[in-house]
């Protein structure tokens, strides 16, 4: 058996062997196996993400040791604030390098790893929300709204091509666009402005 290290991969192969009764050597095995190990480490986009949330959590125990009330509060907002920060300029970094990639492949790498830092940022910004900034009941939801209306960016699209169909309240999105709608702290009075057919065919009762 022989074996290759290279970054991110291992190449392995079967070596020559003496046949039993025989004295010349042959290749037990004509293929070559690629052993892949987790390639996010050796991205440079990646590595810089892991460099900067190591600087901004190894300050984070310093506050931790030093600031106390709500000077650490404040502090601790502001820090998580610079972690979101930074993973969205990596998302972006990462989501130009998926349109730069020459091959489907990497390009779907890229798209990927867009994805999961997308999700991360969503939900730590949810956590800030509840249990970093920890808000009173009044301010909590409008902080949630807020989260609500910047992580739902398809609504607008979506909402033009509700209203650009020929009937609208029979579009297949038409409900999805509703419940979206009611999510974002809309009032019934803006529904009723963006469906004023649908209103009076029985919107209202629904809702």
């Amino acid at each position: 058996m022989c074996f290759d290290w290279g970054p991110g991969e291992m190449l392995v192969c079967e070596t020559a062997f003496n046949k039993k009764g025989k004295s010349e050597t042959v290749p037990s095995c004509p293929f070559i196996h690629i052993v892949r190990k987790d390639v996010d480490v050796y991205s440079h986009i990646l590595r810089k993400l892991f460099n900067e949330s190591h600087g901004i959590f190894v300050g984070l125990q310093r506050i931790e040791e030093e600031l106390t009330g709500k000077s650490r509060k404040a502090q601790l907002v502001r820090v998580s604030k610079n972690y979101r920060s930074v993973i969205r300029a990596c998302m972006e970094e990462m989501h130009q390098a998926a349109i730069a990639a020459k091959d489907p492949a990497s390009s779907r790498q890229f798209s990927s790893q867009v994805s999961i830092l997308s999700a991360m940022e969503l939900i730590w910004n949810l956590c800030e929300i509840l249990f970093i900034e920890v808000a009173p009941a009044g301010p909590l939801l409008l902080l949630l709204l807020d989260w609500v209306r910047l992580h739902v960016c398809e609504v607008d699209s979506v909402l033009a091509d509700v209203l650009g169909s020929e009937n609208p309240s029979k579009h297949e999105n038409f409900w999805n666009l509703v419940r979206t709608l009611c999510k974002l702290g809309l009032p019934f009075t803006h529904l009723k402005s963006c469906f004023p057919q649908c209103w009076q065919a029985g919107l209202r009762v629904a809702y």
